[in-house]
């Protein structure tokens, strides 16, 4: 089975308060007016249900960044 790192990039500034919320993707500012939201998903679906909290809290999405994972180096995935 594959599995992906995602990079996703939005607008504004999330603290890491937010993380569980996320169901634990790392939270990262970018910059004052950017924020990362990175780690492993094991699915599209994953993906899907991320992409979906981030429009229901009315955030503005920037870019999703998708990195295959060798099976050996997998971290803990949610």
């Amino acid at each position: 089975m594959k599995y992906y790192n995602y990079e996703i990039t939005i607008k504004g500034q999330l603290s890491e308060k937010w993380e569980d919320y996320f169901e634990g993707l790392q939270i990262s500012p970018l910059n004052p007016k950017e924020t990362l939201l990175s780690g492993c998903m094991p699915d599209q679906a994953a993906l899907h249900g991320i992409l979906m909290m981030i429009l229901n809290l009315g955030l503005e999405l920037i870019s999703v960044k998708r990195i295959e994972v060798q099976e050996g180096s997998l971290p803990n995935v949610q």
